[in-house]
């Protein structure tokens, strides 16, 4: 979408830095099952979550471990919770806050291999009704 039609500033994307993107970029790639493409420089990895972008930076001045992983959870809605939980257990990593059903939604936030936090989402459609008004 260009920038001239945007109703007022909108959030597109979030960087991830890290001292080993190759590493952070086969993780997401096998726990989401999509994947990365390269940006045209070589500069970040991207991968699409539905429009919403997640970038991958090579950085050596960061920590190699996020020292405060709860301070910015990442988001990410699935079609179905239980399939993607068990990727992501395939993967190795663990669980800050495992899977689990409330009120029909499911829940369940993951540490991906730099020790950043991102929750999965599965929105029933109850919930989903209640969002949309």
């Amino acid at each position: 979408m260009p920038t001239d039609s945007l109703p007022g500033p909108a959030v597109s994307s979030v960087l991830f830095a890290s001292r080993d993107p190759e590493r952070l970029r086969v993780f997401y790639e096998k726990a989401l099952g999509i994947a990365a493409q390269r940006t045209p420089d070589g500069g970040y990895w991207v991968l699409d979550l539905g429009g919403f972008y997640l970038m991958l930076d090579g950085r050596e001045d960061i920590e190699e471990h996020n020292v405060d992983p709860s301070r910015f959870i990442l988001n990410i809605e699935v079609k179905d919770a239980r399939a993607v939980a068990a990727s992501i257990d395939a993967t190795g990593a663990s669980w800050f806050a495992p899977l689990e059903e409330r009120d029909g939604s499911w829940f369940g936030t993951f540490i991906d291999p730099d020790g950043n936090h991102a929750q999965i989402i599965e929105i029933s459609e109850q919930m989903r009704d209640l969002m949309e008004g």
